[in-house]
């Protein structure tokens, strides 16, 4: 248990195993055991201690929610199943209320069991942060439930200090005081097909070599992608990092001399900020991945933008910021032209309004979806194309569309493509409709790219900021509604006005090929500034603080 709360998980395996054959009765060692083998992905052995344990203790609520992780995403409806035996046996249990609600939210169960879920865990994350406890819930599922910001940023913290125990002193020493160019390191698991890697695929060519030395710390698979070749292809030194632990991958990024250290990933899928949290750089960031504070100690600062982060908000972070005029990288321009598509390549009518969103399922709450079907009643050519996840989901959402009174047919369901055919198809459509609780990113920029008006609201948060913040990169602040009605009538609005919607689309294709939103290397040169900037404050002995770049 002490090598695990380490990180070293393939260190406290065999501790394990040899306790559980020492105790073979002993559940607790049991279900520890199990826990290691699913964490280190060995998912056979690890569904075969819990079956023993689910036989020799059905009603553990912790047993069925672990089995409820197991399934995860290879079977969600599995995984549904288990965690809702463990709700139902402990209707506080945070980890299963997290793991509920996320998956629930990817497979559009709208249903009074996650309004309950919910409710449930809103409460306890209250409570225990009222009572000064961990909050013990993912700071990433919190970003997309009714929390406040502040609320948001408390949990963002939790999870923070909790990945902080233990950890030691800070790893930087004298190898980052090494004379020569600045020695910078990006760390994520997503330089693959994922939307971050379509962001970051045509960045890193850009670096100036002769003044930034550059390093890649890569922790997820290598799936071949013509993202993961850009990638590996243009840093200096990229790091198969994937199959190290947290201590030591921090120590080999200390032994590199790394003097700023950017993480890409911040509370998300896969996350290393356990990494970060044993301070292997004087000088730590994140930036792109998690859409809010880190509440991080360890994190310096946050690369955003006055929209995203005001800065007479402090109180929504736990980071000094450094305000880019432009906060989001783009690899748009990088890319190969696509196929030419029309209409009948996809069965589309030709008079059909076509409205969409490509964003993730967990992005859609009930209430957006309602207005979407106020909006298609409204506007009868109308049609709404969604991303395509797996049948259930498609029938799902197509039961919900005939709850509202909209006939199912004119929900469209499209599936996954490549970057360049994905942004081809694009450009048929008509009009992106944003989910205001949880903003698009990626996706939003490959809308504007496409030459699409993306419509969106102001919101209160960075992640219900983030497509107010692309528009007025564009001159389009006129999509950013107010509200939820606003949006709402503007959406009815565009479609029964051909002419406003072309002047918006001209207003884009003018607009798009010099606006630094897709400048990758002016985006690239400001972040080479921010950068120099924040080792100076450090070689200076000055604490960080906010940076502002024109």
């Amino acid at each position: 248990r002490a090598l695990w709360a380490q990180g070293d998980a393939p260190g406290a395996l065999p501790w394990f195993q040899l306790a559980h054959l020492l105790a073979t009765a002993d559940l607790n060692i049991l279900n520890q055991l199990a826990v290691a083998y699913m964490a280190l992905g060995h998912r056979d052995d690890a569904l075969k201690a819990f079956e023993t344990l689910l036989a020799a203790a059905p009603n553990s609520a912790v047993v069925q929610c672990n089995v409820g992780v197991l399934n995860g995403h290879a079977n969600r409806l599995k995984a549904i199943e288990h965690y809702k035996k463990s709700l139902t046996l402990d209707p506080a249990m945070s980890a299963a209320q997290d793991g509920y609600i996320e998956i629930a939210r990817q497979l559009c169960l709208w249903d009074d069991f996650l309004d309950t879920t919910i409710n449930n865990a809103l409460a306890g994350v209250r409570e225990r942060l009222a009572t000064g406890k961990n909050a013990d819930f993912r700071a990433f599922t919190a970003l997309y439930l009714p929390f406040t910001p502040q609320e948001q940023l408390a949990v963002a913290k939790s999870e923070s200090a909790k990945l902080a125990q233990d950890v030691g002193a800070p790893l930087h020493g004298t190898a980052a005081n090494r004379e020569g160019r600045l020695r910078v390191a990006y760390i994520s698991a997503d330089a693959r097909n994922h939307p971050v890697g379509h962001l970051l695929q045509g960045m890193f060519q850009h670096h100036d070599r002769s003044r930034f030395e550059v390093f890649f710390y890569s922790t997820g698979v290598d799936d071949g992608s013509l993202q993961r070749k850009a990638i590996q292809g243009a840093v200096e030194h990229f790091i198969e990092a994937r199959g190290m632990t947290s201590p030591e991958l921090a120590q080999r990024i200390a032994a590199d001399g790394i003097q700023v250290l950017i993480d890409l990933m911040g509370h998300t899928a896969d996350s290393r900020m356990a990494v970060l949290a044993r301070r292997p750089a004087p000088v730590q960031m994140h930036y792109l991945g998690f859409p809010g504070s880190t509440g991080a100690p360890y994190v310096d600062y946050l690369i955003a933008d006055p929209v995203l982060l005001p800065p007479d908000q402090p109180e929504q972070r736990s980071e000094a910021v450094i305000y880019l005029p432009v906060y989001q990288v783009n690899s748009h321009r990088s890319l190969p032209e696509g196929p030419q598509y029309t209409r009948e390549s996809f069965n589309i009518g030709k008079d059909w309004f076509l409205y969409y969103c490509f964003n993730n399922n967990y992005k859609i709450e009930p209430e957006i979806f309602a207005a979407w079907m106020r909006i298609l009643k409204a506007v009868p050519q109308g049609r709404l194309a969604l991303l395509a996840t797996d049948a259930p989901v498609v029938e799902r959402l197509r039961n919900q569309a005939q709850h509202h009174g909209v006939a199912p047919d004119r929900l469209l369901f499209a599936g996954y493509m490549d970057q360049p055919s994905n942004l081809a198809r694009q450009r048929l459509m008509d009009l992106f409709l944003d989910t205001p609780a949880y903003n698009a990113g990626a996706t939003a920029s490959d809308a504007l790219w496409a030459g699409v008006p993306l419509l969106t609201t102001q919101g209160r948060s960075y992640i219900t900021r983030v497509g107010q913040s692309l528009l007025g990169h564009l001159g389009l602040p006129e999509l950013a509604a107010p509200d939820l009605p606003a949006y709402e009538a503007l959406a009815t609005e565009l479609a029964h006005n051909p002419e406003r919607l072309a002047a918006l689309k001209a207003h884009l294709r003018a607009a798009t090929p010099q606006a630094e939103l897709f400048d990758t290397a002016a985006q690239v040169r400001r972040l080479e500034q921010a950068y120099t900037q924040a080792w100076q404050r450090h070689a200076q002995g000055q604490d960080p603080a906010d940076i502002a770049l024109s």
